[in-house]
């Protein structure tokens, strides 16, 4: 679970790579995906990280995930990993 600044927070689901947005009022809903993402055995997204200072005018997401080769951190864009 990563809060944000507006109250919401970005939660992943490991096994489906999916990302959601828990709403500052208590609403669940799916905003898209983490490419690249192998959710096999104890793989798939295994975290997320903002920079909370910079995440106005920068709103990258640090993401820790299993590829079908390695783990690996990469860093995105909240745009692009919301479809």
């Amino acid at each position: 679970v990563v809060p944000l600044p507006d109250g919401s927070a970005l939660l992943s689901e490991r096994d489906r790579a999916r990302l959601l947005e828990l709403t500052a009022d208590g609403v669940v809903r799916e905003i898209g995906g983490v490419p690249g993402a192998a959710p096999l055995g104890e793989g798939g997204v295994l975290g997320l990280a903002i920079d909370p200072a910079g995440f106005a005018d920068d709103p990258a997401v640090y993401v820790a995930v299993t590829t079908s080769g390695d783990n690996r951190m990469h860093r995105e864009q909240l745009a692009k990993l919301v479809a």
